[in-house]
């Protein structure tokens, strides 16, 4: 994973008004950060990187934007249970909500069945930590249905 960044990044180094590239490099770092438990501000200048060049009608139209948003979604559920202070987990609860909002917004092209099931899960866990059981495990179960009907293994994983 790290050799794939790296590579990515002298591509982005190369070619810096190529939004997708960038986009593509702060995408691969969440999902880096995501996969080794990073929680600190990298994550944080991450999704602010990839959020400051996206363009605001992107999430609906563009594959490779959206993808992005499920990357900091996942990233900001880490953040959220890495911690046991109030203070902190408040803080990145607003952001989780905030990230799930976002991608909820980019699943609505009915044709991402992905990013849609990804969306579900999200929203699941939001509800989870609100206490809202049932409807946490109804998105739980609908996110599996489409996951299994799909064959999105990343879905059951994550």
């Amino acid at each position: 994973a790290a050799s794939y960044i790296n590579s990515i990044r002298t591509t982005v180094e190369r070619c810096p008004d190529d939004l997708c590239g960038v986009l593509g490099y702060n995408g691969s770092l969440l999902g880096f950060f995501y996969e080794t438990g990073e929680v600190g501000t990298q994550v944080d200048d991450a999704i602010r990187n990839g959020k400051s060049i996206v363009p605001v009608w992107a999430p609906l139209c563009m594959p490779h934007f959206k993808f992005f948003y499920v990357f900091a979604a996942y990233a900001r559920v880490n953040q959220y249970f890495s911690t046991t202070k109030k203070a902190e987990q408040d803080i990145y609860f607003k952001e989780l909500v905030r990230e799930s909002r976002e991608l909820q917004f980019a699943s609505l092209m009915p044709s991402w069945t992905p990013i849609r099931a990804h969306s579900l899960v999200i929203r699941g866990i939001v509800y989870r930590i609100e206490g809202k059981i049932a409807k946490a495990e109804r998105c739980f179960i609908d996110a599996m249905a489409m996951a299994d009907f799909h064959n999105l293994p990343w879905v059951r994983y994550d």
